[in-house]
């Protein structure tokens, strides 16, 4: 395991990686933990204090990009995909259904 150790004091060149790669991630469609594991290599600060730096102080600088990232994401999800989550749903729902029914029958032959 890799020792990193304590630095209190963020710089802006750091915050600027940070902020990269995390709206990069999202553009992706990976998650924000991904991004600050990511970021946490960069840097060489733990994921935890990435997270912590972009939840505290950057996310509010970048609520417009985070926006456009997010729209990107899904805009790059593709027309199979979003399919396939359609049936996903209606097997889920099916699934839920078929549950609920075994559970009535158990009930009704006690």
């Amino acid at each position: 395991m890799i020792e990193i150790a304590r630095k209190d004091a963020w710089k802006e060149k750091e915050d600027l990686i940070l902020a990269e790669t995390v709206l990069t991630c999202m553009k992706a469609g990976k998650t924000q933990l991904k991004a600050f594991e990511e970021a946490s290599v960069k840097l060489k600060r733990t994921p935890r204090a990435c997270g912590f730096r972009w939840n505290k102080v950057l996310r509010k600088k970048y609520d417009g990009s985070i926006r456009e990232a997010r729209q990107k994401s899904d805009s790059c999800t593709s027309p199979d995909t979003k399919e396939l989550e359609k049936k996903m749903e209606v097997w889920e729902r099916a699934w839920s259904d078929l549950e609920q029914f075994v559970r009535y029958v158990r009930q009704a032959t006690k």
